[in-house]
């Protein structure tokens, strides 16, 4: 083993949490003996790719979980809805009820039901992976930049940092590294827009719109995603039917 690979094994002891909890199963499935292979996976925008799609189907297939256990008819809706007619009409309408009444966040008991049953359950598990994407982030960027590690994580004066320093770094690492500290911006306000989605603050905010949705919207997105093609079906029918 070369000086250069104990050096590696060494300072990867420094990284926290390199491996997202196992239950996710997009962790590193082989043991990481050198920065080399953790740098890829991330620097590479692999990890970040490959989390993104896991919170993505979690949230699909948690919704559809919910929805089933509140008595959703799936197969309600057939496949080709706009030239098959639905078998039950009936079925359809039961199907958009419940949908307006699971998403109806004006009420607040209604809210905090599917918060609690529902949406939280979806961001606990999802941030917390989240979390550690964003830890162990930070560490590498520390280490590109010679920074200790495990004082708090100032992004801004790191990025002012890589920028007077990016000379030293290629073509590669530079796009890199910018790529990752644009990681950490959108989930650390990714993060902000979670924590006031429901609030006054979100819905009164008078700054430019944001690209970034978080977790909770995209749970309320997949249910009115339903809505919309319930919706559709039935002017689609009632129209046909006239």
């Amino acid at each position: 083993e070369s000086k250069m690979q104990q050096d590696s094994a060494k300072r990867l002891t420094h990284i926290p949490r390199l491996q997202l909890p196992k239950r996710t199963k997009i962790y590193i499935t082989q043991p990481i003996h050198n920065l080399d292979a953790v740098f890829d996976d991330f620097l590479s925008g692999k990890r970040k790719h490959t989390l993104t799609q896991w919170w993505l189907d979690l949230i699909e297939d948690r919704v559809d979980l919910y929805l089933r256990d509140q008595k959703y008819d799936f197969a309600a809706v057939p496949f080709n809805y706009i030239d098959e007619r639905p078998k039950s009409m009936e079925a359809i309408h039961f199907n958009l009820n419940l949908i307006h009444q699971v998403i109806d966040t004006r009420n607040e008991q209604t809210r905090k039901h599917l918060e609690v049953s529902l949406i939280d359950p979806i961001k606990a598990e999802v941030y917390e992976v989240i979390d550690a994407f964003i830890q162990t982030s930070q560490s590498i960027v520390c280490l590109k930049l010679n920074e200790g590690i495990g004082s708090s994580f100032d992004r801004q004066r790191l990025v002012n940092k890589f920028n007077q320093e990016q000379d030293s770094f290629s073509d590669q690492e530079r796009t890199q590294l910018r790529d990752i500290f644009r990681d950490l911006e959108y989930l650390e306000e990714m993060k902000v827009l979670e924590a006031k989605f429901f609030t006054t603050d979100a819905t009164q905010s008078t700054g430019k719109p944001s690209d970034i949705v978080p977790i909770t919207g995209l749970i309320l997105s997949k249910l009115h995603r339903y809505e919309n093609e319930l919706n559709t079906v039935v002017q689609h029918w009632s129209r046909r039917r006239n």
